[in-house]
């Protein structure tokens, strides 16, 4: 079908798009200052993210057989509406639930405008032109989230954080007008019978047992509540496996898990992408917290790691044309070690400039590998079966960012409250408070500094300081402590990756592999 004027409705599509790929970067600048805005644990603050991938990541691939059922423009603009709606209730959200459900909603929309808006270049444009469109895209999304964490952090250094839900649901707006206007709505048409039943299950399942680790950072391990979720959630995966052994037309096709050269590759890259989001958001909770830091910081590093990942998917793409899989692979592990060596050196007078440089480091190394891995999974599907081996591939591959996310926070602030007591007493007595009052700073800690006892009180006016500067001095102090402990697990888990490559199947020739080059954006918030 020939359409009149394609690029003046595809740009207007691409404005939409980059307003939701911006508005997700803004998270990560937002998170330390949302986690202090609802008075939650910092082990807790995975959920912010959690939410939003339990309606993107499980419901994408179902809005994206809707939009072809119904037409994409019709889902697209559903998508937008709720979008809209929950980026003005993420802005009103007077309570940490009421946060979570706009998240959640936010997710659901995000799922239904980005498949229908990929697929879109292939109505507008025929295959003689759509390298250009698609290359636009890629770049559009790139910019997106780098434009986004920047700015996100700007906005709440000078406006607050509802800022970030309101601009975003503004711009939206404007994006769905252009939309509405611009874009022609694409045929009905046919498509696969869908596995609703198997997305439902798989997004309690991911709900369920991605919570765990919060649960059991927060009320313990022997807690009914974290007892229930996980065997809640191991019953909804259980029946995600018998539903997906019976169905046609799986969300998952189960087989292509029992292939050496597929489950390997996503194995790698899966537990790779659980030590970056937790590196990505940790880092971004120092860089708010530290000395001279602030939300402005962690959106610059957030935008520096959104370039960084460009350019080294580019960079790994290229490789893995030239060099074996298992090169480029061992070699980008060898740079994330690097940079996980240099982000355990970390203390509280590290400079932004390092920071950002280990940051950089870190998510080169990851970014280089994601195209090589993908190349060697897809290689062995069949090209009939290549659409439901690449969905399967990226959707397991993308729960990695929530896995991290979660279980990271959950690790680093358990760490960092663990690590808070003894760190009062060393603050304190470093100020020059004397052992005779450590009980009176242990008890004060525990209120926040909402109670402190009147001999406390009297001696810190008498140093010049206040508790708060005590309390402060100390909640960095745990909290390098806790990224100091958290960067040697990342760099077992890293080395326990370099070692599995030397396992992996050898490489088919040239001429049979599957020429797999999309690079990866690297962040949560990144497939949006």
């Amino acid at each position: 079908m020939e359409v009149k004027r394609p690029w003046f409705s595809y740009l207007g599509l691409l404005f939409g798009t980059f307003v939701v790929i911006e508005a997700m970067a803004f998270q990560i600048p937002a998170m330390p200052v949302l986690t202090a805005e609802f008075g939650i644990p910092v082990a807790i603050a995975g959920l912010i993210s959690l939410f939003y991938y339990m309606g993107h990541t499980v419901f994408a691939p179902m809005f994206g057989n809707i939009a072809d059922k119904v037409g994409r423009k019709k889902i697209i603009m559903l998508g937008l509406t709720i979008f809209i709606a929950s980026e003005f209730m993420a802005a009103l959200s007077i309570n940490f639930p009421m946060f979570l459900a706009a998240r959640l909603a936010q997710g659901i929309g995000a799922a239904c405008v980005v498949p229908a808006s990929l697929a879109y270049a292939s109505f507008l444009f025929p295959a003689e032109k759509r390298g250009m469109p698609l290359g636009i895209a890629a770049a559009i999304g790139t910019l997106g989230a780098a434009a986004g964490g920047i700015l996100g952090g700007l906005l709440i250094k000078s406006f607050g954080w509802q800022s970030i839900y309101l601009v975003s649901g503004t711009l939206s707006i404007l994006g769905m007008i252009l939309i509405y206007f611009t874009l022609p709505d694409t045929p009905k048409r046919e498509s696969n019978k869908f596995d609703y039943a198997g997305s439902i299950l798989l997004f309690l399942s991911v709900g369920l047992l991605l919570s765990v680790t919060t649960l059991i950072a927060n009320l313990g391990i022997s807690s009914p509540y974290t007892i229930i979720a996980m065997i809640t959630g191991l019953i909804f995966i259980i029946s995600f496996v018998l539903v997906e052994k019976r169905k046609s037309n799986p969300l998952i096709n189960l087989s292509f898990l029992k292939n050496r050269k597929f489950i390997i590759p996503l194995s790698m890259v899966f537990i790779m992408g659980i030590c970056y989001q937790g590196i990505l958001y940790t880092n971004a909770f120092f860089v708010t917290s530290k000395p001279g830091g602030g939300p402005e910081l962690s959106g610059m590093m957030t935008m520096y790691v959104y370039l960084a990942g460009a350019v080294a998917g580019l960079i790994g793409g290229k490789l893995v044309d030239i060099l074996k899989s298992k090169t480029v692979i061992l070699t980008s592990v060898v740079i994330f070690i690097v940079g996980t060596i240099m982000y355990s050196t970390y203390s509280s007078s590290t400079p932004f400039w390092y920071i950002v440089t280990t940051v950089v480091v870190i998510v080169f190394g990851f970014c280089m590998m994601a195209p090589a891995c993908m190349k060697m999974a897809l290689s062995v599907i069949p090209e009939k079966e290549l659409s439901g081996g690449s969905g399967t591939y990226t959707m397991i591959r993308d729960l990695g960012n929530p896995t991290g996310q979660t279980t990271m926070l959950a690790v680093f602030g358990t760490l960092s409250a663990s690590s808070l007591a003894g760190a009062l007493r060393d603050q304190a007595e470093k100020a020059g408070v004397g052992s005779s009052l450590t009980s009176s700073v242990e008890k004060a800690g525990l209120s926040g500094g909402a109670n402190v006892d009147s001999a406390l009180t009297d001696k810190l006016t008498e140093l010049g300081i206040t508790f708060q500067q005590i309390l402060d001095a100390a909640k960095l102090e745990g909290m390098v402590s806790a990224l100091n402990t958290l960067s040697y697990l990342v760099i077992v888990l890293a080395i326990i990756v370099f070692g599995i490559t030397f396992f992996l199947p050898k490489s088919p020739s040239k001429s049979k592999e599957s020429v797999i080059n999309s690079p990866q954006i690297p962040v949560e918030e990144s497939k949006m």
